[in-house]
């Protein structure tokens, strides 16, 4: 799994709350998706949740992971729209000489 596709993962995890609903948003196993947030885990070597046999939460090193996460994903997704919108423009471009 590349880095992108880990915070986007990490990312639904917390804003759904739990393993389960973020699985079912994504269309894979829940054990699918806790063992990815554990490999996310010890590839950072700090544990982003708190997890109780009730409840996920944030820990403080996940809730700031969390805000840099939604950022850079933000970022990389405006990346990836400019330049395909340059590469419509130049392939238009390209027709119109």
């Amino acid at each position: 799994m590349d880095r992108i596709d880990a915070m986007r993962l990490f990312v639904r995890v917390a804003e759904a709350g739990n393993f389960s609903k973020a699985a079912a948003a994504l269309g894979v196993g829940q054990p699918t998706v806790s063992r990815r947030i554990q490999d996310l885990e010890a590839q950072l070597d700090v544990t982003l949740f708190q997890r109780t046999t009730r409840a996920l939460s944030l820990t403080e090193a996940g809730e700031r992971f969390y805000r840099r996460a939604v950022d850079l994903i933000a970022d990389y997704e405006s990346a990836e729209a400019e330049a395909r919108g340059l590469r419509v423009i130049i392939a238009g471009a390209g027709g119109a000489a």
